[in-house]
C-alpha cells in the first residue's frame, strides 16, 4: 500500500512544480516534463499490478475485498501536532511519558509514526525561518521550493484537507494521510543538506570547501548518532523477548502436533472466522491466524482467502449452522480438523469445543502448550 501513497504525492508535486514553472516562465516545457513523470508512474503502476487487473477483468470487480470508509480519512489524516509527538517507546523516559499523555487524550490517533524526530524538526524550523524571512523582506521568489512542497502536502493530506474533500466525493483510496510525514521529513532533510553544503554556495571563499569537508564528517556522524538515538525505539526488555520466544515455540509445537495427526495437505478450519484482509474479530487480531501458516509446511489453512468473492461465501454461512451442521459441511468439503482460538470466545471456547467434539465423534483435543488454542480432528478428511 505504501508505494502507491508515495507515487501519488510524487505525481502531485511534479505537476505542482511544473505548473508553477510554466506560470513563471510562460513556457509549457516544465509542465510537459511533469506529465511525462506522471505517465511513467501510471505505466509502472499498471505493469506492477497487471496480474491483479487481469484477475479483476476475468472474474469481475470485488468491492468487498478492501473496504474503505470516510471516517478513517479523518482519523488517520496528517496532523501537525503528531509531527512533534514522539513514540511511546522513545528512549527518553520524559519524551515517552509525554507521548503516552498525548495518546491518552487525543481523540484522533494516527498510526503512531508521524514524529519527524529532533533532527527533522530542526530542519523544518530552519526551513520555516528562511521562508518567513523571505516573505517579510518581500522576496517571495526566493522562498525555497521545499516550503511550497511541504505546504502542499499539509493542505492536501491534513485532517479535513483536500484529500478529505476527495473522500467525501467517494475517492477513498488514500485514507491514511499521516503516512505523508515521511515525505515531509525527506523534503526538509534534503533541503537542509543542500543549504548546509558549502559547495552549493557560490560566494564561498577559496579553500572554504576543503575546510568544511574536514569538519563535515564529524558533524555528520554526530547528527546520525542523534537521529539513531531519537528514532530507533527502545529495545524490548528481556522478559518481553523471553515471552515472545515462548509463544513462538508453543505455536511451533502446536502446529507440529496437528501436522502429525493429519495427512499431508489436509485442510484445517480456523475459528473464530476472521476475514482477510483488515478484519479483526473480538479477541483475535486481524492476522493472528497466519501464525499457523508461517510455522507449518504440510497443511492448508482456511484463513487468508480474499473476502468478497463468492467462492468463500460458504464460510460465513457456517455461523448459522449448529456443530453437527458445521462438521458435516466441513467433511463434505474435505476438511480434516478445526482449530479453535480460545481468545475469540467469551467462555474461552468451552461450549464450541464440547459441541464440536460431540459432533465429530472425537474423544480428545490437541491443545497448545500455552492452552490458548485447541484442535478438533474430524476424521474422514483428506
Amino acid at each position: 500500500a505504501l508505494p502507491i501513497y508515495y507515487t501519488n504525492v510524487l505525481c502531485q508535486l511534479a505537476l505542482l512544480s511544473g505548473a508553477v514553472a510554466a506560470w513563471r516562465s510562460g513556457s509549457l516545457r516544465r509542465l510537459r516534463m511533469a506529465g511525462v513523470i506522471v505517465g511513467a508512474a501510471a505505466a509502472s503502476f499498471a505493469l506492477m499490478h497487471l496480474d491483479t487487473l487481469a484477475y479483476a477483468w476475468a472474474h469481475g470487480p470485488n468491492p468487498g475485498g478492501v473496504i474503505r470508509e470516510y471516517k478513517w480519512m479523518e482519523i488517520y489524516g496528517l496532523k501537525l501536532v503528531d509531527l512533534f509527538v514522539p513514540s511511546t517507546s522513545h528512549r527518553s523516559e520524559v519524551l515517552a511519558a509525554a507521548a503516552m499523555r498525548h495518546r491518552a487524550v487525543a481523540p484522533l490517533l494516527d498510526e503512531g509514526a508521524s514524529y519527524l524526530g529532533i533532527l527533522g524538526l530542526a530542519c523544518l524550523g530552519w526551513l520555516a525561518a528562511v521562508s518567513a524571512r523571505a516573505f517579510l523582506e518581500r522576496r517571495s521568489d526566493e522562498v525555497p521550493a521545499a516550503f511550497w512542497q511541504v505546504a502542499w502536502i499539509v493542505l492536501v493530506f491534513t485532517t479535513g484537507g483536500l484529500n478529505a474533500f476527495a473522500g467525501a466525493a467517494g475517492f477513498l483510496i488514500f485514507r491514511t494521510g499521516c503516512r505523508m510525514s515521511i515525505v515531509i521529513l525527506a523534503i526538509v532533510l534534503e533541503w537542509a543538506a543542500r543549504r548546509a553544503s558549502v559547495g552549493e554556495t557560490s560566494a564561498a571563499p577559496r579553500g572554504a570547501g576543503a575546510t568544511a569537508a574536514a569538519f563535515s564528517w564529524p558533524i555528520a556522524l554526530v547528527l546520525c548518532g542523534i537521529a539513531a538515538w531519537d528514532q530507533v525505539p527502545r529495545p524490548p526488555g528481556r522478559d518481553v523477548l523471553a515471552g515472545t520466544a515462548r509463544r513462538i515455540e508453543a505455536d511451533r509445537k502446536f502446529v507440529a502436533r496437528i501436522e502429525e495427526a493429519l495427512a499431508p495437505g489436509a485442510k484445517v478450519l480456523q475459528l473464530p472466522l476472521v476475514e482477510f484482509p483488515e478484519s479483526p474479530a473480538p479477541g483475535v487480531g486481524a492476522y493472528e491466524h497466519l501464525r499457523h501458516y508461517v510455522l507449518g509446511s504440510r497443511l492448508h489453512w482456511s484463513f487468508g482467502t480474499i473476502k468478497g468473492r463468492p467462492r468463500e461465501a460458504w464460510l460465513a454461512e457456517l455461523a448459522n449452522k449448529d456443530a453437527a451442521g458445521v462438521v458435516a459441511e466441513l467433511r463434505t468439503r474435505g476438511f480434516a480438523a478445526i482449530v479453535v482460538d480460545r481468545d475469540g470466545f467469551p467462555d474461552r471456547g468451552r461450549a464450541v469445543e464440547s459441541a464440536l467434539l460431540q459432533a465429530a465423534g472425537a474423544d480428545r483435543l490437541i491443545t497448545s502448550p500455552t492452552g490458548d488454542e485447541t484442535c478438533v480432528v474430524l476424521g474422514g478428511g483428506s
